[in-house]
């Protein structure tokens, strides 16, 4: 996906946005961009703060007034992104529902996040550092660090124990969990609907 860079320039000498950069913060979050960030002497400036709340607040405005009959209509080639897109509509049709995965080299949650589930957060697995601070970038994705097992279902188990335990999840809950499970030493793609007990 796009990461877009944008420069409020003017929050430097005043508080309000130019009419182009809110135009190019919108736009970017037209074209389904995961994320914008500040750049050159907007992050230096008198007003980091301010900048953020504002990039903030253009964003989720137009993410608000955005139509999903506007998007173009996705072609799904690969057997793994059907998979996925299965998923996100599963969680679409689901209130309050969320989407768990396990990645080690950040494609599951990649393509989830491409998919741009309507409501549910990506809670996303990896043992990987490197692939927990590039999923950071992601949109919805929130990224977990955590050392896999070598039984998937004890993987799960332990993930859905420690999203518990700090209260990321509750009991009732619906869970759809994407994930590739190794089984009789090949991987299998996998959708799973679990209720938090």
């Amino acid at each position: 996906m796009i990461i877009a860079t944008h420069m409020l320039e003017s929050m430097i000498s005043q508080p309000v946005p130019t009419r182009a950069e809110i135009t190019d913060v919108a736009n970017a979050v037209y074209e389904q961009s995961d994320c914008v960030m500040l750049s050159g002497e907007t992050t230096v400036g008198q007003y980091p703060l301010e900048c953020v709340q504002m990039l903030d607040k253009i964003s989720r405005r137009i993410e608000a007034e955005e139509s999903p009959d506007f998007r173009e209509p996705a072609v799904f080639v690969t057997e793994k992104m059907k998979v996925l897109h299965s998923a996100v509509i599963l969680a679409n049709e689901l209130p309050n529902s969320k989407l768990v995965t396990f990645t080690r080299q950040g494609f599951m949650a990649h393509g989830l996040a491409s998919l741009r589930p309507v409501h549910s957060p990506i809670l996303a697995f990896t043992p990987s550092p490197e692939v927990f601070r590039q999923m950071r970038l992601l949109r919805a994705v929130e990224p977990y660090l955590m050392a896999f097992a070598a039984e998937p279902d004890l993987t799960i188990e332990n993930a859905l124990a420690y999203l518990r335990r700090i209260g990321h999840v509750e009991t009732g809950d619906k869970l759809i969990i994407a994930t590739d499970i190794l089984v009789q030493d090949r991987l299998v793609d996998s959708v799973q609907l679990r209720t938090v007990r």
